[in-house]
């Protein structure tokens, strides 16, 4: 039942700052984010007229957004932030503080959940969204009593800031409403060639939570405890957004292949529907739970890529982060993707607890030596709210809260001390992966390969051109 004729902007900031300056730029997502389709359901149902702008669509995103807010007029204004998007998110939110009456404003997503007073005091923000947030936007704009209402912080009357209880997860996934993906306009949608093979791309998102615990993870919006779809409803989510348009589909989740036997029945259930789709676990599989008959599964159905988070070539830093995973089980799972002509992609970070340079340079000559399809490293960030935030907060090793400098393709110098090895080590190791892995000769003979074999020749071509190699 309608509850309300109340006008709700959501908005999601440009990502354009935290990647133009880095090594990965070419690489940038560029796919329709998957919160706004998420929580506009229980928006709608309870009467809210929803609007969606993706300033990362917009040449000129402030211009846009004053466009929007002029003639839409919102009564509330919903805004995604993560925490290198503080910036962005301050500098919008103080253009939407100057209308006439002022819209409410509330911030979701990882920063707020685990930073929520200094969120809604540093952006000037009414409410902050923490944890899974679903509902309750669309709940708490309705309230009488924010005092009522679990997982929100918000400034009472008297400007006392106030946190409340978190919410419960939710325990049955398949009860939340289909996404609402006709708020997009797909054709604006280009992913690069380098992450996906059709385009538009879109994220589906088949379980919540993720009972691991790396050090350098934020478990602040979806919590530790596995929560799953079932196979029959992700494939029916499946079939809606092929149905809206997409033309390859990236599973978002933190633990896809938690539980092998429910991840080899929805590849079952793909197979056997006759969707002919590409897809790929941009997130949300482990080396450990990649066994064969599930690798087998994916590949019939229509994977075509996995992602897999290697994080470093050293045996000695992988048991200090408490990875879980060995060496070995890289080079099998690598090895059985290859086999069956899967590529793969390999994540891996710099600068972690106990790193060294004999370290850094065991991580460069893995990544060569797996003949990983692509590869990333990024530097490791101290995200609030994570074991290693905590861990250097309390060594006293964190050297300031400017959220820019939270950024994983950037290096942290100014953001805290290591207690292992210098900045400029590390540095140059960063740069050194990119040039070793991408200019070595195998490496470009098999992308040669693949590139004449998937027509995306001249894009690889421009992208290794516009590439930054190097500082």
């Amino acid at each position: 039942m309608n509850e309300t004729d109340q006008r709700i902007l959501l908005i999601h900031p440009p990502s354009r700052e935290i990647y133009s300056r880095t090594v990965i730029r070419e690489g940038a997502p560029a796919s329709p984010p998957l919160w706004p389709a998420v929580i506009s359901p229980s928006l709608r149902s309870r009467g809210f007229t929803v609007r969606f702008l993706d300033l990362n669509l917009a040449r000129h995103p402030k211009s846009q957004l004053v466009g929007m807010l002029k003639s839409f007029r919102p009564d509330a204004v919903g805004i995604h932030c993560t925490t290198p998007h503080v910036p962005a998110v301050k500098n919008l939110l103080a253009l939407v503080g100057q209308l006439t009456p002022k819209p409410r404003i509330l911030i979701g997503g990882p920063h707020p959940s685990a930073l929520p007073g200094d969120t809604l005091s540093e952006l000037s923000g009414d409410i902050a969204i923490t944890g899974e947030g679903d509902d309750t936007p669309a709940e708490v704009l309705n309230s009488p009593d924010l005092s009522q209402e679990k997982g929100i912080a918000f400034r009472d009357t008297s400007g006392e800031f106030v946190q409340n209880p978190p919410r419960d997860p939710i325990e049955n996934l398949d009860t939340l409403p289909f996404p609402a993906w006709e708020l997009y306009d797909l054709t604006r949608y280009r992913t690069t060639k380098l992450l996906a093979r059709r385009n538009p791309a879109g994220w589906i998102e088949t379980s919540r939570g993720c009972p691991h615990t790396c050090p350098f993870c934020t478990k602040t919006v979806f919590g530790t405890r596995f929560r799953s779809k079932s196979p029959g409803r992700v494939l029916e989510e499946i079939r809606g957004m092929l149905a809206s348009g997409f033309r390859e589909i990236h599973i978002a989740d933190d633990g896809f292949s938690t539980d092998p036997e429910r991840a080899i029945e929805i590849c079952d259930r793909i197979t056997a529907s006759g969707l002919e789709f590409p897809w790929s676990p941009v997130t949300g599989v482990r080396i450990d739970t990649l066994n064969d008959a599930l690798l087998a599964r994916m590949k019939e159905s229509g994977c075509y890529r996995i992602c897999i988070g290697i994080e470093s070539g050293s045996q000695r830093v992988l048991d200090r982060i408490g990875k879980g995973i060995s060496l070995d089980q890289v080079e099998r799972v690598v090895s059985r993707c290859r086999e069956l002509g899967m590529e793969t992609f390999g994540f891996f970070m710099i600068g972690l607890p106990g790193e060294d340079e004999a370290s850094m340079q065991a991580t460069i000559d893995f990544a060569r030596r797996l003949k990983l399809d692509l590869a990333k490293i990024s530097f490791t960030i101290p995200l609030p709210a994570t074991p290693l935030y905590r861990e250097l907060e309390e060594q006293g090793l964190l050297q300031n809260r400017d959220w820019s400098d939270f950024n994983l393709y950037r290096t942290p110098r100014n953001l805290y001390l290591h207690p292992d090895v210098d900045w400029d080590t590390v540095e140059k190791y960063f740069y050194r992966f990119y040039r070793s892995f991408y200019f070595a000769p195998g490496f470009i003979l098999r992308r040669l390969g693949r590139s004449l074999a998937n027509g995306t020749l001249p894009g690889d071509v421009l992208s290794m051109l516009r590439t930054r190699w190097k500082k």
